[in-house]
């Protein structure tokens, strides 16, 4: 098998499974959903506490919940868009695959002429 044959079959392995990125986006997503139940959960919690001590303290984990789900989305929307455009790539380099195995057709079939 020549060389490029080797790396075309590689290539195509390789290929697949970066498929499978997707499945994480799903899982991801309901984290952040999660992150913002919790984060109104508390906040009305702490409504009940107004003025008393334990109201700031809430607030506090409140506002930290709040700045952790904001980088946690802002993380989640990049690797979003990296498996998008992962995706794209995917799915161009399995046309070339093709579209090369279907040129190698062809030299075989004007090479036995």
């Amino acid at each position: 098998m020549s060389e490029y044959k080797k790396h075309l079959n590689n290539l195509q392995n390789e290929l697949e499974g970066y498929r499978y990125f997707n499945d994480d986006k799903l899982e991801l997503l309901k984290t952040s959903i999660d992150l913002s139940i919790v984060y109104n959960e508390l906040f009305n919690r702490a409504i009940r506490f107004k003025d008393t001590d334990k109201y700031q303290e809430l607030i506090d984990m409140v506002d930290a919940i709040g700045k952790a789900k904001d980088g946690y989305d802002k993380l989640y929307t990049r690797y979003h868009l990296a498996t998008l455009a992962l995706e794209t790539h995917r799915i161009e380099a399995i046309k070339l695959c093709e579209y090369t195995r279907d040129l190698e057709k062809q030299v075989k079939a004007v090479n036995e002429l």
